[in-house]
């Protein structure tokens, strides 16, 4: 224990964050965001010393808000790093230590899917009568095949597309990779709808962003991450898809690997597909596909059918006498 805990303003965020040994300047924001919620809840009650009990009730105030799980985890994880900061700062003592987060399910989150009517529904949805609408297409296409996310779409140049053993690839910059070392195969339909698009922009350089605004001369400015999410979202909502509010350019992502998991593709062989570090992130995916495709409530419900054809069509009955 320090002899004296100092009181803690979010004048220390910057600080923090100076230190902090992040891997991109997106992480570094993500934390300056979900601490700024801590510090709104201790300005509020006075507090700038704290005791272990002020986090749990930061923590079950933030539930009381019916954030997700993974939001409250987001959330307290920034403030367990912080602590740990002033700790180690000889600041404050880290009072975070030991406090639980909240429960979740085993699958960090509520994942949304698209079927493979959907995806074409989706994709026959977009006009690409002009540059826009094909380069919507190539977006969406190039996503729910190789999983990729909105930043690695935003940062691919046209020069990354090449030939490898044959096959065409893009190669990829990952969400907190400093490099292009890694690749995805990319189907000749996407290939195609790719190279559709880029024929709207034959004046643009190699070096140029794969996939840019459609304002200015070339080379014109790359799409940002919330852009292309923008972008896919809008199309999303304009497909007539059921439950569209509640898909985005990440259920793409998640379809790449539930549908290559559905057509009998090895666990292993999907894990390097979607560039997961480790193979429990592929196994919540291969949850979902056992429970999509898991008949025991069909055949519950065919059973009580046969026991009682009465109910196998809807109709008003009366109550006994």
């Amino acid at each position: 224990m320090l002899r004296e805990n100092q009181s803690i303003t979010a004048a220390q965020i910057e600080p923090f964050l100076d230190a902090l040994d992040a891997k991109s300047p997106a992480t570094t924001e993500t934390h300056r965001r979900t601490l700024r919620p801590f510090f709104e809840y201790a300005t509020a009650r006075g507090l700038s010393r704290f005791t272990r009990q002020d986090i749990r009730d930061y923590r079950d105030a933030l539930q009381a808000k019916n954030l997700s799980a993974a939001t409250i985890g987001s959330y307290m994880s920034s403030v367990r790093k912080f602590f740990a900061y002033l700790e180690l700062s000889n600041l404050h003592d880290d009072v975070s230590k030991y406090v639980r987060s909240v429960q979740t399910d085993g699958t960090h989150k509520k994942k949304s899917f698209f079927s493979e009517d959907e995806v074409a529904t989706l994709l026959q949805s977009i006009p690409t009568d002009d540059e826009k609408g094909k380069r919507n297409y190539a977006m969406i296409y190039l996503s729910v095949t190789t999983g990729l996310l909105g930043i690695e779409m935003s940062r691919a140049k046209i020069e990354d597309l090449k030939i490898l053993d044959g096959k065409p690839v893009l190669y990829v910059q990952g969400k907190g990779c400093q490099d292009k070392n890694n690749y995805v195969l990319l189907p000749e339909k996407v290939l195609e709808r790719i190279e559709a698009y880029l024929a709207e922009r034959e004046t643009a350089p190699d070096d140029a962003a794969l996939f840019s605004s459609l304002r200015g001369k070339e080379p014109r400015e790359a799409l940002k991450p919330r852009e292309i999410r923008n972008c896919i979202k809008a199309c999303i909502m304009q497909s007539g898809i059921k439950g569209a509010e509640d898909k985005s350019v990440q259920s793409l992502r998640h379809t790449a690997a539930l549908i290559a998991l559905k057509h009998q593709e090895g666990i292993e062989d999907v894990n390097r597909h979607m560039r997961h570090k480790t193979i429990e992130s592929t196994y919540v995916y291969m949850e979902h596909a056992e429970k999509l495709s898991n008949t025991c409530s069909h055949t519950v419900a065919h059973a009580i059918a046969t026991a009682n054809p009465d109910l196998s069509s809807p109709k008003n009955q009366k109550a006994p006498p």
